[in-house]
């Protein structure tokens, strides 16, 4: 995959192929999903698989966010939580994220969100990287129920850019709003499984 770029690569964000809105990949397919919001991930090099679908010749990466936890017990009790905090001088930035999940043997609830602000930064000369300043949200609400032969899952996203800079196009991206759902469904048959996905 090395040296390509946009759309010679496919990638895939919970079953869904998402491709860049804008011609400069200002906004790419993976700047949709915060790092902590990420279950598991897959990268195919080259060739890849037809159960991955075709339109690339560089390869294809693969991200999942959708993985409800369940608990042992009847009633819905506390399962994790984090809070996570860091800093960088570089470019002062100040990140933050939050995580929290509830969970019985049946139903499944989680949270997660993140914010982080940046300046521009200075370079190796201590020299300012003008138009490298970001700021952006992320959030994501799971729900899940499940019994002993099927499974629902609900996801709602919510990701807010208020402003964004490119210093190699000189140019702000500027109040970036989005909003996602999607809706997974899980059924054992007697010769197979079935999956459905909006």
């Amino acid at each position: 995959m090395n040296g390509m770029m946009g759309d010679r690569v496919k990638v895939l964000v919970d079953g869904a192929d998402v491709t860049a809105a804008c011609a400069n990949q200002m906004n790419p397919p993976l700047s949709y999903v915060s790092a902590n919001q990420i279950a598991s991930y897959s990268v195919v090099a080259g060739v890849s698989p037809v159960s991955s679908g075709g339109d690339n010749i560089a390869g294809v990466i693969r991200v999942n966010t959708i993985a409800p936890e369940f608990s042992d017990t009847d009633s819905v009790n506390w399962r994790a939580g984090y809070v996570t905090a860091q800093y960088k001088r570089v470019n002062d930035s100040q990140a933050y994220a939050l995580g929290a999940s509830l969970a019985s043997k049946q139903f499944s609830l989680s949270y997660q969100g993140s914010f982080e602000d940046a300046n521009s930064y200075d370079d190796g000369h201590g020299e300012r990287v003008l138009d490298t300043l970001y700021r952006v949200q992320n959030h994501a609400l799971t729900g899940a129920v499940r019994d002993e032969k099927q499974q629902l899952v609900v996801k709602l996203t919510h990701q807010k850019i208020p402003y964004q800079g490119f210093a190699n196009q000189y140019m702000d991206m500027t109040d970036n709003t989005s909003y996602g759902f999607v809706a997974q469904y899980q059924r054992e048959l007697e010769n197979g499984d079935l999956q459905v996905q909006v």
